[in-house]
């Protein structure tokens, strides 16, 4: 195991030194670094680098010492009662699948200069910075706005399935996170490398795409189970949200 870990770091180091200039945004804007370029990109592969040495030295097991105070939202009751009201939640949710539909919907049908859209402004940077620094700094949200959740729950209920969570089969333990970060590393391909990531219409299309293959998952294997292990976002954002001061968490729970 000791050796795995030592090749897949000295693999990760020669990958990073190997790269080659491409876009390192979904708008593809020129940057003009202050330093040379060479010696950025070394910088760059040295400190990913020791930063995998670091926790694989001193991180080797998980450990409730290194935890920090969080306020939990719901604990004062007149608190309690606005965040958990059913107008509240059915609001949200509603806004946002009816923003997750105008973003498709413009993509597809309106203007393709990405400037003048809504759907690669919204995607690239008020949504995918936004969410980011949201899950840090308030809490799991997107475990409330997911639009994938809601709609997939949505159909639940008109179907007659609603509190179920049938499967069609058993989820495999030793795939663990393994299809989320797939799906991620598509979604960090698509921003940085693909060149036609900022053109509406492409991206409304691979949002499409995200959908059906989520609510796939959902559907064998299990809403809940596709939630923690496939769905990327909910992986990444929930892992962000451990950093948050602040959390929503009912009796019992931990």
């Amino acid at each position: 195991m000791k050796h795995l870990k030592v090749s897949l770091v000295i693999l990760a180091v020669g990958i990073a030194l190997t790269v080659r200039p491409t876009y390192a945004h979904g708008f593809g804007e020129r940057y003009d670094l202050p330093v040379p370029l060479n010696l950025f990109l070394a910088g760059a592969a040295a400190t990913v680098a020791l930063s995998f040495v670091v926790i694989g030295l001193f991180v080797r097991h998980r450990s409730e010492n290194f935890s920090y105070p969080r306020y939990n939202l719901l604990k004062p009751r007149w608190l309690a009662a606005i965040l958990t009201g059913r107008v509240l939640l059915t609001s949200i949710r509603t806004g946002s699948v009816a923003l997750f539909v105008l973003v498709i919907l413009t993509g597809l049908i309106g203007t393709n200069k990405p400037i003048d859209n809504l759907s690669p402004t919204f995607v690239w940077i008020i949504w995918w910075v936004g969410m980011g620094y949201a899950s840090a700094l308030v809490g799991n949200l997107w475990m409330m706005l997911n639009p994938w959740k809601i709609i997939y729950e949505w159909a639940e209920r008109l179907l007659g399935a609603d509190g179920g969570d049938g499967v069609l089969f058993r989820y495999p333990e030793h795939w663990n996170v393994w299809p989320a970060m797939l799906l991620f590393f598509a979604f960090a391909w698509t921003e940085n490398v693909y060149s036609s990531a900022s053109e509406p219409a492409r991206l409304a299309l691979l949002i499409l795409l995200y959908s059906m293959i989520t609510w796939t998952g959902m559907a064998v294997f299990g809403k809940h189970e596709w939630l923690r292990h496939g769905e990327a976002f909910s992986v990444l954002f929930g892992f962000f949200a451990r950093f948050s001061p602040t959390e929503v968490r009912v009796e019992g729970s931990r």
